[in-house]
């Protein structure tokens, strides 16, 4: 299920800064935020904002093993291969410089890399240091997303010198409800049992404010709840129709699909 993108937490302003600092130029940006922060879903909304004015070319972090397949995987951008005389190295320098005639052609190329903190070291510090060779303010604006361990990659005054640094921060109490309250109205469930103040502190606690956590905790929070509820009436007056009440509540959650398949937190690979 697509879900509208959640603009608080400080979310929008890194999507807007973003948006401006790669049609700017300059500057290599750095995205940084937990596994699960929601860092893959602003490149997306990045991508999908601003396709009809800049030139995107993403990189997997999985495929760069090296950087002789680091300059493979940006030369193919240039629509050309590797010349036999020439070092990967080179080639890596080389894509940067040919990447400042896009600017001329009126669409400034931004090179996205997920992930970046699986990435050898030495690769992403490649990737900066052909840059930072280049006319930075015409050549592919690189744009780094990954955990606090990317900027160990990074760690040199010399180098963090030319990036500009955007953190994600984790989600207060008061944004957990405000990101969970229009899903579970759209889910059927009700918000006044399922986001009170004791339900709140839990998935907040639990979560520690990380969509990707809150992804796969609340389920398990409100069907504890749920069970233990039904167990409780059970014991009481028997299977009534009202005992009944938090068994359905149960299946209407299951139902929940937004946070198995919500796009705001980060996947599997981490981004």
């Amino acid at each position: 299920m697509e879900t509208p993108f959640f603009p608080d937490a400080m979310r929008h302003h890194a999507l807007e800064t973003l948006r401006h600092l790669c049609g700017f130029g300059d500057l290599g940006l750095v995205l940084v935020g937990a596994v699960g922060s929601g860092k893959t879903r602003i490149l997306a909304e990045l991508v999908r904002a601003e396709s009809s004015r800049l030139e995107f070319h993403t990189l997997r972090a999985v495929d760069l093993t090296s950087s002789e397949a680091l300059a493979r995987h940006l030369l193919s951008a240039a629509h050309r291969s590797i010349d036999g005389t020439e070092s990967a190295r080179d080639a890596v320098y080389g894509f940067f410089r040919w990447s400042e005639t896009r600017v001329r052609k009126g669409r400034r190329m931004v090179l996205l890399l997920d992930d970046a903190d699986q990435v050898p070291p030495e690769l992403v510090r490649l990737i900066f240091d052909a840059f930072r060779a280049s006319n930075t303010s015409a050549a592919a604006v690189p744009v780094f997303a990954g955990t606090e361990t990317l900027m160990e990659s990074l760690a040199s005054a010399e180098e963090t010198a030319g990036l500009h640094r955007i953190d994600l921060p984790p989600l207060t109490r008061r944004e957990v409800e405000a990101y969970l309250h229009p899903r579970v109205h759209k889910a059927g469930g009700d918000p006044g049992i399922l986001l009170n103040q004791r339900m709140l502190v839990q998935l907040h606690q639990l979560s520690q404010g990380n969509f990707g956590r809150l992804r796969r905790i609340a389920p398990a929070v409100w069907l504890d709840i749920a069970g233990a509820s039904a167990g409780r009436r059970r014991a009481l007056s028997g299977l009534t129709p009202m005992s009944l009440r938090w068994p359905a509540l149960a299946l209407v959650l299951l139902g929940v699909s937004w946070l198995g398949g919500s796009p705001q937190h980060d996947g599997a690979g981490g981004g």
